[in-house]
Parts: structure tokens; sequence; C-alpha cells
């Protein structure tokens, strides 16, 4: 039986530079029924050390340490290892307000709900913060798996509070391997089910964004790439009823562009992927913007010109 209210669970993989800030928010939570599961994904630099210097001060903290596998492996072993009737996930370069495990469980009513989705902060190296609010997301389950579909919902689990039984109860674990997107896998798992699910105003976690090379876009590789069309696979495995048609053709379309960024990735990988997740009938039944410039990048210039005049046009605008 889960005796303590809250499991938080932090994949760490080389954060020493930004852990302690971390771990300094989870320490000054109003709400006290909780522990801290620290997840040291074979870190090579001081965060080790950091991680027991916590354990030492507080004994809701607790260390566990593995070889390096990924995130989503330092996050199963978190979900194998809590004691909390609810989890969440904090991410060791972010941080969190002092009432977030309060304001969340807060909002279970008495552990009446299964998923409780709050509003997050996207903080960014220069200072800049805004908010990501779901005030006017509809929480209904077929809605919730529309918007995470397409991405117009962040499939993220840091902003969610979940209970830990149905992780047990549908048998839903994190996959070994794919470390982009598996959050969203995680949560549309879970949406499979009945739930109850509720939100709470306030935005109460802080995501953090650094600058690659100047700009706040991450640049994909090939292994990303392979590992989100992995996930975009599922998607159609799990979702392809006609009534998400749409949403799982626009998830390729997104996908699609990412591959126009992605380092390393080959043309011909990249038109098998075409091909598969982009074939000519659903062309006919879907017209997107997005679908015609794609179209006109590919079929006027050469694959490497036109990556190369995607990333300039991708970092122009998110720069």
């Amino acid at each position: 039986m889960n005796t303590i209210a809250i499991s938080v669970i932090v994949p760490i993989y080389n954060a020493e530079n930004y852990l302690e800030r971390s771990l300094d928010s989870l320490s000054k939570q109003t709400f006290q029924d909780f522990e801290v599961l620290l997840i040291n994904d074979g870190s090579k630099d001081s965060s080790a050390a950091i991680c027991k210097k916590y354990c030492f001060r507080d004994q809701r903290f607790k260390f566990f340490t593995k070889e390096n596998g990924g995130s989503a492996s330092a996050r199963q072993m978190g979900m194998d290892n809590l004691c909390g009737r609810y989890c969440i996930i904090c991410d060791a370069d972010d941080w969190v307000e002092a009432d977030m495990l309060e304001q969340l469980y807060k909002a279970t009513n008495n552990e009446q709900v299964d998923m409780v989705i709050a509003d997050f902060f996207i903080n960014y190296d220069n200072g800049k913060q805004k908010i990501v609010s779901h005030k006017e997301v509809d929480l209904k389950q077929e809605s919730l798996v529309r918007g995470l579909l397409c991405q117009k919902i962040m499939g993220s689990t840091n902003n969610k509070l979940i209970r830990s039984e149905l992780f047990k109860r549908f048998q839903i674990t994190y996959l070994s391997g794919i470390n982009m997107g598996e959050d969203l896998l995680v949560v549309l798992k879970l949406l499979q089910h009945p739930l109850s699910i509720t939100y709470c105003e306030g935005a109460y976690y802080h995501y953090f964004r650094a600058r690659n090379n100047g700009s706040y876009t991450n640049t994909p590789n090939a292994s990303i790439f392979n590992q989100l069309a992995e996930v975009n696979k599922w998607k159609y495995e799990n979702f392809s009823t006609g009534e998400y048609e749409k949403e799982l053709f626009l998830s390729s379309i997104n996908l699609a562009f990412t591959g126009l960024r992605a380092k390393g990735l080959s043309k011909e990988d990249y038109k098998s992927f075409l091909l598969k997740e982009l074939p000519l009938h659903r062309f006919r039944r879907h017209s997107c913007i997005n679908l015609k410039i794609l179209l006109i990048l590919l079929s006027s210039i050469s694959y490497p010109t036109a990556k190369a005049v995607y990333n300039l046009m991708y970092r122009f605008v998110y720069k």
C-alpha cells in the first residue's frame, strides 16, 4: 500500500549546472507528504554528489543510480520504486513553485481524480518567461487525445499529477530507447482508458529552455528523428480509427518538417518515411499550408538544399 501522497521523480544526467536549483525548489514545498526519487542516469559530472548531499539533509530525498540508458529508462526506474499514491516528473534542469504540490494535490478533491493538469511556465536563459495555459482546453478524453496527437497540447508529464496505481493497473511503462516523446506516449496510453481528469488553474512548473548556437530550438539528429518516427508509428497503430485521421495526418506533417532539420538523416531514409507516413491518398483528403510548403520545398529543389532552406526559415522564426 502506498503510504505517501506524492512521489516526485527526477531523472538526472550530467545536470550539475542546474540540479541544485531544481532540488531547492522541491525541498521548499509547502506540501509535506511527498518523496523525491533522484534517478542518476550514469552522470559523469558531480550530479551524484549533489544528490547525496540533499539525501543527507532531507530523508524525503532518495537516491538511485544506474548505467546510462536515457530519460525513458530513468523515468521507469522512478516508477518502479515510488511509494506515492500520485506521481509527477521534474526534470533536473527545471524548477517548480513552492506551492506546486499543494495546489495539485488539492485539485485531486480528496484523491477522487486520476489526473490533474495545470498550466506551466517556459523560461528562457535570457530571462524571458511565458505561460502556457490550459484554461480553455476541453478536458474530455477524446479532445485531449486530439490535441496530443497533433501536438496542440504538450504531452509532458511535468505539469500533470497522475494516480500512480494506473500504471500498474493498465501495465503502462516507458519504452526503453524512446527518449524523445516518451512522456507523450505514456499520457496517450493512459488516455486509452476511462479516467477522471481535472484542471488546476495556475502555472507551477518552470520548463527551462537554453539557447543552442544562438537559437532556442534544439537541432534534431537522425536518432531523434527515428525515435519520433517510432512514436508516430505507435500513434497510427493505436488511434487509427477515422475519428483521429486528421490529427494523425497533422502529426506526420509536423514530423516531416522535423526531418528537414535533422542532422545526419539521409535522403533515402527521409523518402522512406514520407512514403510510409504520407501516402498520396492522404494528400487528397487533407489540405494544409504546411503540406503545401513541404511539397514545394521537396519538389522544386534538391533535398540538401531543401534542408538548408528550411533550417534557415526555422531558425529565423524561432530565434
